[in-house]
């Protein structure tokens, strides 16, 4: 190295500590003790949750007045080193067989910069490709082949790849061996001569720190471009990854997981704040109904309680009144059993008499009973006397009907003989019928024929329906046809339609509005996708953009009022959709209030060749703008080509200082620029390339010509078959009118065959009835001739009127002996009841004696029969209150009667009358007449309600301890993280802005900070050209030139702070100019020599004349092609360079070993 650089070197160094320390002046030392572990990484020897309050070690030097709450500054990362100069994880050696160009080769690389170089197409790629696959990490990190058997030469079955890592300091070298089969995508590990599987290699190479998968550490040739793409957001993650702090990902981690949780915590927090405020403004608003309700219930309690009272009291007061009615009866039955016992001489005489009377009342009633049998005799005989005179009177009767009825049977017997001459005489000259056989063939004939007429016309109406049906299709396609061509010229349809694919519920929704609009104050709007539209000649790419997917499917309400009634019509109701589910569509009302105004004047706009803003370039109802402002930022967002000045525009739109973000489009990149809100309030730029328009790409009434004219062509063909088909019918109607005369012709013929078949029938039936009509005459005439003559007749009715007159005087006989006995049992009866009458005078006698003489006696019974009834009443009533009150007592809820137990005990059951309570209960009543009835449900839901709140305020005050626990620990990680992160970039943005400088460029590298830890960023602002400001690296604003040159440098910036044991970049240099390329080279070698510098492979397919060299930096040269020479020593690189240093005399030095 000479003087000249040694020194700039040191220049830079004294630069950078003092740039640390002004950026840091009141910044506390670390709060870690940093070690470096045998892998080669910094790591933290405690836990973040332990005690931190010992002292730090970093490189074996001791710092015991660092402070335990303060992250490590950023220093140059000394990796540990062996003798031999390799640090852990460093590549030893590399070994491929059959991968991608090589055959076999084998080489081992410097421990500090090795510079790979050789023709395109050699192979040098591959050497990445090799140590990426042989480390354990996916083909897809390279961009080039997915496939792990691509990587083998093609025309070979298989390959491998062994790469020998420096081993940690103590310990040996690992060497792997990674076998590829060219058949399948598997593959066979071996981790020094062992089989191991996969993961297992990964863990030792990552416990190395081994980043291959990191962009600033590891950067093959079809990456590059990449990160230039990588997002702020990713090229801070990567960054923390390869360079500084060893915790800083881990804290940023913490931090973004950390700030999520507190935000989703503090939303969850927010929404059960406001619960409960609701629940108790709503609580607060029933309280006075619940206290009525409560008055209420207690009145209703007292009424209860009572009403349990007066039964008990009512049964007391009866018990007492039982036991004096009970304590009267005793005393008065003491008096009657006295008086009773004088009188008992009369009453022994009274009872027998008594059994005298009842004596003789028997012996009457047996008198009684046989007269009452004679009498019952003698009704029988006088029936049986009136049967045989009715009898008597039928004999003589018929006896005098014997002449009339001889006249009648002799006139039946000559009209029986005429019917019998005249049937015979017809049966004598049988009728004339047609033969059988010609009948029935006449109409087989008949019948064949109207079946061939009636298939004939059924065949001409099938076909007829057949013609008909063919023509209503026909019709019907016409028509659907035309329905299509209307749908397909109706673009509002056309929209709808496709609404409907992407979301059904908004569908749904615009249907119901359609329906639904008198429900309404003001007009509801349906969604931007329907109701808006982008002006003919405006870039719909540029408009759509501005839009979110959910805004183009809101609905926009123009009061407070609308938005509450469209909610409850359509989201909160459940018979809109199937399944009796509710829709999810949202709805949007903002009051109408000041606004940014826009950021540039039409002026400014025109001088940037902007077009407009977004709103300019959208036709919409007046309603919607408000929205398209309020929500969408549209007349904020100004739209252009690519002509626009970016770097200009960003300074219009963030002027004046304000913290808002605006945007605009230029081409198709759209630029969100804002302030931040925290330290220098730098300006932000955010890009992001815009997509093709979907929701508005057709919105402009563009019909689809081809399928237009197909269905023209449709309809056409369709009518042209209706009207053959017309002519068809009409034909067919024709022949079945023929037919059918044709048909009606042979009806008449048949029925003429079939009148005389039913002639014939009608006369064989009227001669067969003929002869049953003679032979039931001639029966009829034989049993009137056998019939008895009369003169025998009149003479057995005589026999029988006299049998009738013998009977008739025996029962007169057996009557009078009757009546004779009846008269005795009469005489007998009258005697018994005469004895009866004359007992029971003696006893009333008697009893008007012994009432005289006990007239006392008898008051005393009364009344013992009064006190009697009066004690069996009350006893009943007594009963009946006692078991009334008890069920009452058991049915009543056990808090009223606890409550009547308390008023027992206090004796008011005793002391109590029953008028007294009546009279609570029914002022109690008038109590709650008053007290107007709550509903039940009230209560309840304020009650339930309560518990509701309990429980939020519980959570809601779990959550805020949670909270406050969350945000001490985000506080103590960002003090940790933020100092040491800012450090790095500081340290970063120095040596990247001094590698500019050297180019004659400008570089910038700053932190960019947001609320949201996920959304931190470093922004890497470059300036190529005077003219310039410094820009926003980005994958489109820089040429691929610039983009190299940029990320070079940046990863030149990381190099003094890495952790990685080695870095790679691949044809970094692609697009630079010579000056940039040999400044490039320069510094890269400046950088990665040091002593401190951990391996560095720098891949490229050229060189310039006289780039600087080192001594610790190696150049391997590839030489690989189709044919190489066989001979021993013809070739030798190293033999020429040994001839070249020899024939220019010492002069030249080559570092290739």
């Amino acid at each position: 190295m000479s003087t000249n650089g040694v020194t700039r070197v040191k220049r830079e160094k004294v630069a950078a500590a003092q740039s640390q320390r002004r950026a840091t002046p009141s910044e506390p030392p670390p709060s870690k003790r940093i070690r470096i572990s045998d892998a080669g990484d910094a790591a933290a020897t405690q836990n973040d949750e332990e005690d931190e309050d010992g002292d730090g070690e970093v490189n074996g030097r001791h710092d015991g007045d660092e402070d335990d709450d303060a992250p490590a500054l950023p220093r140059p990362v000394t990796l540990p080193r062996a003798e031999d100069g390799y640090v852990p994880g460093s590549i030893v050696r590399v070994m491929l067989k059959n991968f991608v160009t090589y055959d076999h080769v084998e080489f081992s690389p410097g421990p500090y910069l090795n510079m790979i170089i050789g023709p395109n197409g050699t192979g040098k790629s591959s050497i990445a490709c090799a140590l990426c696959i042989g480390l354990g990490w996916p083909p897809s990190i390279l961009g080039r082949a997915s496939e792990l058997k691509a990587f083998v030469k093609n025309g070979c079955e298989e390959g491998f790849i062994e790469i020998e890592l420096k081993g940690a300091l103590g310990k040996g070298n690992l060497v792997i061996r990674r076998s590829i089969n060219a058949t399948d995508n598997k593959s066979i590990w071996r981790l020094n001569g062992q089989e191991v599987t996969g993961n297992e290699v990964k863990s030792r190479v990552q416990g190395l720190n081994v980043q291959v998968d990191n962009l600033c550490t590891f950067l093959p040739q079809d990456k590059v471009s990449s990160f230039a793409h990588m997002t702020p957001q990713q090229l801070l993650k990567e960054t923390q990854k390869a360079a500084g702090h060893a915790d800083l990902t881990k804290w940023h981690t913490r931090l973004i997981e950390g700030g999520k949780e507190l935000k989703e915590l503090e939303e969850t927090l927010k929404a059960d704040r406001a619960n409960v405020e609701d629940k108790e403004a709503r609580n607060a608003r029933l309280e006075r109904e619940v206290a009525k309700y409560k008055e209420r219930r207690e009145i209703e309690e007292k009424i209860a309680v009572y009403e349990i009272l007066l039964p008990f009291v009512v049964f007391w007061h009866l018990s007492q009144e039982t036991a004096a009615a009970e304590t009267d009866l005793l005393k008065k039955r003491r008096v009657m059993e006295k008086m009773q016992a004088k009188n008992q001489p009369l009453q022994d005489l009274k009872a027998t008499l008594e059994r005298i009377v009842n004596d003789q009342k028997n012996a009457r009633q047996k008198t009684q009973a046989a007269m009452q049998a004679k009498n019952k005799e003698m009704s029988k005989k006088w029936s049986e006397a009136d049967n045989l005179e009715r009898d008597a009177e039928q004999t003589q009767n018929q006896l005098n009907n014997i002449k009339v009825e001889e006249r009648r049977r002799k006139a039946k017997m000559e009209g029986y003989r005429k019917e019998i001459e005249r049937l015979q005489e017809k049966i004598a000259n049988p009728p004339e019928v047609e033969d059988e056989e010609v009948l029935r063939e006449d109409a087989r004939k008949a019948s064949d024929a109207i079946s061939r007429q009636r298939e004939a016309v059924e065949n001409v109406r099938d076909d007829l329906r057949r013609f008909l049906e063919e023509q209503s299709r026909a019709k019907m396609q016409a028509e659907a046809r035309r329905e299509q061509l209307r749908r397909l010229q109706d673009v509002e349809h056309q929209r709808l339609e496709s609404l409907r694919k992407w979301d059904q519920d908004t569908a749904i929704a615009v249907d119901w509005l359609r329906k639904n609009k008198d429900k309404f104050q003001m007009e509801v709007f349906e969604p931007a996708i329907l109701s808006a539209r982008v002006r003919p000649g405006a870039n719909v790419d540029q408009v759509e953009a501005c839009m979110g997917s959910s805004q183009f499917k809101t609905f926009v309400a123009q009061c407070k009022e609308d938005y509450d009634a469209f909610n409850h019509y359509v989201n909160d109701a459940t018979d809109l959709a199937a399944g009796g589910r509710k829709l999810r569509v949202n709805v949007w009302f903002r009051p109408q209030g000041d606004l940014p105004p826009p950021p540039m004047s039409a002026a400014e706009l025109k001088e940037l060749k902007f077009e407009g803003y977004a709103l300019d370039f959208l036709d919409c109802p007046e309603g919607m703008k408000w929205y398209f402002m309020r929500d969408v930022n549209m007349h904020r967002t100004a739209l252009g080509s690519d002509a626009v000045d970016i770097g200009r525009a960003m300074e219009l739109v963030v002027r004046g200082g304000g913290s808002g973000s605006c945007s605009f489009i230029s081409g198709r990149t759209m630029s969100t620029v804002a302030r931040s809100q925290y330290g220098q309030r730098k300006v932000q730029n955010q890009t992001r390339d815009i997509r093709p328009a979907r929701n508005w790409a057709n919105n402009r009434g563009a019909v689809d010509e081809q399928k237009k004219q197909e269905l023209l062509h449709e309809i056409a063909e369709f009518e042209e078959q209706v009207k053959k088909l017309e002519v068809t019918i009409e034909e067919h109607n024709k022949r079945e009118q023929k037919y059918k005369k044709e048909a009606k012709a042979l009806q008449d013929d048949k029925a003429k065959v079939s009148a005389r078949a039913e002639k014939r029938v009608k006369l064989l039936k009227e001669y067969g009835l003929a002869k049953e009509s003679l032979r039931a005459t001639e029966s009829r005439l034989q049993t009137e001739e056998a019939q008895k003559p009369p003169e025998a007749l009149r003479q057995q009715l005589k026999n029988d009127l006299l049998k009738i007159a013998k009977k008739r005087v025996r029962i007169a006989k057996d009557y009078t002996s009757l009546v004779r006995g009846f008269i005795t049992e009469q005489e007998n009866a009258t005697r018994a009841i005469l004895e009866v009458c004359q007992a029971e005078a003696n006893l009333a006698a008697l009893e008007r004696l012994v009432t005289q003489t006990s007239d006392k006696f008898q008051r005393v019974l009364r009344e013992v029969k009064e006190a009697n009834e009066t004690y069996k009443t009350l006893k009943a009533k007594r009963d009946h209150a006692d078991d009334h009150a008890n069920r009452i007592l058991r049915d009543a809820p056990e808090s009223v009667a606890d409550k009547y137990r308390e008023k027992e005990a206090e004796g008011l059951t005793q002391t109590s009358s029953v008028d007294e309570v009546q009279a609570k209960i029914e002022t109690e009543k008038a109590k709650l007449e008053l007290n107007i009835a709550t509903n039940p449900a009230v209560v309840r839901q304020y009650e339930e309600r309560e518990r509701e709140i309990l429980a939020l305020q519980a959570t809601v005050a779990e959550k805020e301890a949670k909270k406050k626990r969350l945000e001490k620990g985000i506080a103590k990680v960002k003090d940790q993280w933020l100092p040491a992160l800012k450090q790095l970039v500081a340290s970063i943005n120095e040596k990247f802005s001094a590698a500019f400088e050297r180019v004659h460029c400008a570089g910038e590298v700053h932190i960019s900070e947001d609320e949201d830890y996920d959304k931190w960023a470093i922004d890497i602002m470059v300036k190529f050209r005077d003219s310039e400001r410094l820009q926003l690296l980005t994958g489109h604003r820089q040429s691929g030139g610039e983009r190299s040159l940029t990320t070079i440098l940046y990863l030149m910036s990381l190099t003094e702070l890495a952790r990685a044991p080695f870095s790679l970049v691949d044809e970094i240099n692609q697009g630079m100019d010579q000056r940039a390329e040999r400044l490039v080279h320069n510094q890269l070698v400046d950088v990665t020599c040091r002593e401190e510098s951990g391996q560095y492979f720098l891949i490229t397919p050229k060189l310039l004349p006289d780039l600087k060299y080192h001594e610790r930096m190696k150049v391997l040269c590839i030489n690989n092609g189709e044919w190489l020479p066989e001979q021993k020593g013809l070739g030798s690189l190293q033999k020429m360079l040994d001839n070249y240093i020899d024939r220019n005399g010492g002069r030249a030095r080559f570092g290739a070993n």
